[in-house]
């Protein structure tokens, strides 16, 4: 089973400046749905890639990710959607040493015509 756990909510146009959501809750959160069966989440936002950075705490995305990692009953982490702008050496280091998160990532792209 697979679930999906928004991180960073809101989009700025529309509702405001992203809101990131305290990271115990989040962790509380994943702990259920892991006693409940569910062995893969999705970290869901605008840009996941800067969750914690309105929180006023020295508390990143690669912390959250940390702390994910040592859920017992997750098998797979995933995240969706990373900007290369907060995507940081720190995020990558934590990514490539842990033995949950996916190894892919969904980054926004747009379209380029040239010479129109």
């Amino acid at each position: 089973m697979a679930a999906i756990i928004f991180v960073p909510t809101a989009l700025y146009y529309v509702r405001g400046r992203e809101r990131s959501r305290k990271p115990e809750d989040i962790i509380h959160e994943l702990e259920d749905l892991a006693r409940q069966g569910y062995k893969e989440v999705t970290l869901l936002g605008q840009n996941v890639n800067s969750y914690g950075k309105d929180l006023n705490i020295n508390y990143y995305f690669a912390d959250l990710l940390i702390n994910i990692e040592k859920v017992e009953g997750l098998e797979r982490i995933r995240f969706m959607t990373s900007h290369p702008r907060d995507f940081d050496q720190r995020l990558i280091d934590v990514i490539a040493a842990s033995n949950k998160v996916c190894q892919h990532f969904h980054l926004p792209a747009r379209p380029v015509v040239i010479g129109y």
